[in-house]
């Protein structure tokens, strides 16, 4: 006889709700083009044990490959403590998930299921597991208004039903729950293993983490930085160094134990200094909390060591206005930035208008907002590869030599991402740049700065309501873009917050995005439209002469203090022939100088101008910018291109002073830029008439590119090299412009 099987008729009855309630939804839903989806494994090793050979460690992954992918990395998704995949291919009431979300808006996505969890088998050898009860649940995840146990919780709203045992969305989630390892620290590293097989295999992509997982995104990172592009933290196990205990009023928090002694993880990562074990980390309390509902931090004592390969991360922290970790992720927060992790960008939901939820936010009734607010900060924050070089991409080989440093500077440097849209903004507004502004701003928005900020920036370092940091930024740019120097009291107010390698970053940024500028500007590229339209500003007045300084603020790197990686870098040949002051002084920073050199070798060697017309515009643009030291090397260089020493010195002359018409018109075109930014279309047209696209190309980026090297070596202090040619003089002249007449007095060149 068959076997009859009883089924509890609550059961039945949450089968049949949810069915109902998730065919509703699906009519409602859009299609998904799907190309190709499927599952695979990646990780595990096998081990024998005294019943035969096993696997452990692998990892489940499954995808969908939309039928057009339109975004350039796909998004690896990590789940939390007790959870799978399931989190995100669906929800318990039968809505779409974060996966169909993501495919719809052109990623490929990864789903994965953490090893020893779900579809990723357990073996018993790995260690024992725990779970998590219908109690437990209810109170952290879907019903925390019930209990209370931190003063957010009563402002939870959002779960899509009542959040208790008997409910049929309840049940649909808690039945998808599954045992975890015990051991958290062994979770960690069998996922940083697993993770980075994935990306080994996938390539670059975006990291999206929850909860417990969060730990698993640092240290994937941390072992991959080169194919992390970014990490979306969504509420990420925290808060640093210890557990956070909740236990309701009136005292609400203690500390727990320390679960994570290399301050994010357990397991290691790498700081800058190194650390050869957690003790060598020190560990400080905040005194009070920055308000009553929230946990006191734990922060490094200082000096912070740097969170050495995340630092150039790109990093969203999402908080949900009613979970438990509205108490402490502004402690992650705190603590990545202290460790100069340059791009992290906090969105506390609530202030962003999203009220209500609790820590299981992309589960809840307002998932897809969420993943809205995900999208459009990786829209912003994570470059399509190449896009910002498109307007010069009938120029393949600019594009390989420019590329990497504009990658460098646009996303990569050691600049808090806030500082870094800052300055590029400001030199928009002074370069009167609509490409760079439009481009710019939805990356600044992303980075911190809201509407007004943005807008604030067209005022200038003046402008009231800039804290006296943000000012020197604003007066940094300004100097270079007028003197092609910061000045004493701008350095030192940097200074007072940033370290070497920031301090270089922060010259390079402005001075990188003034070629730019003067680059887009001149070519006409396409502006787009902004979410904040370019604010008209005056262009500084006064003098663009600069003070020689008397010693250098960034000092040579002698060769008793090479690394052996920066030995390689300065003297590949190992002849131990005597190195340029210039190379010195940059490879003080080897994350910099490796893409900046792609860019110097590219114009010197390998553009497309006669070497005697390049000579003439590094030349005319260093005296312009008063650079003793680019004038000397280049008047050495322009003799070796085929210039007199008649040539030599009337270049410091201008345009005017007997050339050719076209020897003029090359100097010109450095005069417009210097003066405004953009070659004038007069000067453009007799330029065209002796150059073809890519030569014209080459023009302004030889121009801009050493108007650059010029602002970094007068505010380095780099002295030039014993027996140097001095720079000349300016005598009456002034340099030509196709503006007025009272433009061009008060753009005058400045003295040596």
């Amino acid at each position: 006889m068959p076997q009859t099987v009883c089924r509890p008729r609550w059961i039945l009855s949450t089968a049949l709700a949810v069915v109902a309630l998730a065919g509703a939804i699906a009519a409602q839903a859009p299609p998904l083009s799907v190309a190709k989806q499927g599952y695979f494994f990646v990780g595990g090793q096998y081990f024998d044990a005294q019943d035969g050979r096993f696997m452990s460690g692998q990892m489940y992954v499954e995808y969908q490959i939309p039928g057009t992918v339109t975004r350039p990395y796909p998004i690896v998704m990590f789940s939390g403590g007790g959870q799978s995949g399931l989190n995100y291919t669906g929800t318990p009431d039968g809505r779409n998930g974060w996966m169909q979300y993501f495919v719809g808006q052109g990623y490929a996505v990864y789903v994965l299921d953490q090893p020893s969890r779900a579809r990723s088998p357990q073996q018993p050898e790995v260690g024992p597991q725990s779970r998590l009860s219908v109690e437990r649940v209810q109170q952290r995840f879907t019903a925390p208004e019930r209990s209370n146990l931190w003063p957010q919780a009563r402002l939870h709203t959002q779960w899509p039903g009542t959040g208790v045992a008997g409910d049929p969305v309840f049940d649909q989630f808690f039945a998808q729950i599954y045992p975890s390892l015990t051991s958290f620290p062994r979770q960690q590293e069998l996922n940083r293993d697993a993770g980075a097989a994935l990306l080994d295999r996938i390539g670059p992509a975006i990291l999206v983490t929850h909860s417990q997982s969060g730990t698993f995104g640092w240290l994937v990172a941390d072992v991959r930085p080169a194919l992390v592009k970014a990490i979306v933290a969504l509420e990420p196990s925290g808060p640093p160094v210890h557990d956070n205990v909740e236990k309701g009023a009136p005292d609400w928090f203690e500390d727990g134990p320390v679960a994570k002694p290399y301050g994010l993880t357990a397991p290691p990562l790498a700081y800058d200094p190194p650390v050869r074990n957690p003790a060598e980390l020190r560990f400080v309390r905040q005194e009070k909390a920055d308000a009553p509902d929230l946990v006191p931090c734990w922060a490094q004592a200082e000096p912070a060591r740097a969170l050495a390969n995340l630092r150039n991360i790109p990093v969203l922290v999402v908080q949900a206005e009613a979970s438990y970790h509205a108490a402490y992720d502004h402690c992650t927060v705190a603590y990545l930035r202290q460790a100069k992790v340059a791009q992290v960008r906090f969105v506390r939901l609530a202030d962003a208008g999203i009220r209500g939820n609790g820590h299981m936010l992309m589960l809840e009734k307002n998932n897809l907002e969420i993943a809205g607010v995900a999208d459009r900060w990786l829209r912003g924050s994570v470059e399509r590869p190449g896009s910002a070089l498109d307007a010069i991409g009938g120029h393949p080989a600019l594009v390989a030599g420019v590329g990497p440093f504009h990658r460098y500077i646009s996303s990569e440097s050691s600049l808090p991402a806030f500082d870094r849209e800052l300055m590029i903004l400001r030199i928009a507004v002074l370069s009167r740049s609509a490409a760079v502004w439009n481009a710019h701003v939805p990356i600044a928005l992303a980075a911190g700065l809201d509407r007004k900020q943005i807008v604030r920036v067209g005022a200038g370092p003046a402008a009231p309501d800039w804290g006296p940091f943000e000012a020197a930024l604003l007066r940094a740019a300004d100097e270079l873009h007028a003197q092609s120097f910061v000045n004493d009291a701008t350095w030192a107010a940097l200074g007072a917050r940033y370290d070497r390698h920031q301090l270089m970053d922060a010259v390079f940024t402005v001075a990188h995005y003034s070629m730019w500028a003067m680059t887009m500007n001149t070519i006409g590229a396409s502006a787009g439209e902004a979410a904040v339209p370019m604010p008209t500003a005056p262009r500084p007045s006064g003098s663009r002469s600069h003070p020689p300084l008397t010693a250098p603020r960034i000092p040579t790197l002698d060769p008793p203090d090479w690394t052996p990686a920066v030995r390689v870098m300065l003297d590949p040949a190992g002849n131990g022939r005597p190195v340029a002051n210039v190379y010195r002084t940059y490879a003080q920073h080897p994350a910099l100088y490796a893409p900046r050199q792609l860019l110097s070798e590219y114009i010197r060697t390998a553009s497309t101008l006669p070497p005697r017309v390049r000579e003439m515009l590094i030349l005319r643009i260093g005296f312009l910018c008063g650079s003793a030291y680019e004038w000397a090397a280049h008047a050495r260089a322009g003799r070796g291109a085929g210039l007199s020493g008649d040539e030599i010195q009337r270049i410091a002359s201008g345009p005017a002073a007997g050339w050719s018409t076209e020897d003029a018109a090359v100097l010109q075109a450095v005069d417009d830029l210097f003066n405004d930014d953009r070659v004038a279309p007069a000067t453009w047209a007799r330029l065209s008439t002796q150059f073809d696209r890519r030569q014209l190309l080459d023009v302004l980026i030889t121009a801009g590119g050493y108007r650059m090297v010029s602002m970094s070596l007068n505010t380095f202090g780099v002295a030039p090299e014993p027996n140097s040619e001095p720079l000349p003089a300016p005598g009456r002249w002034r340099p030509t412009s196709t503006r007025s007449s009272s433009t061009r007095s008060r753009r005058r060149p400045r003295a040596p």
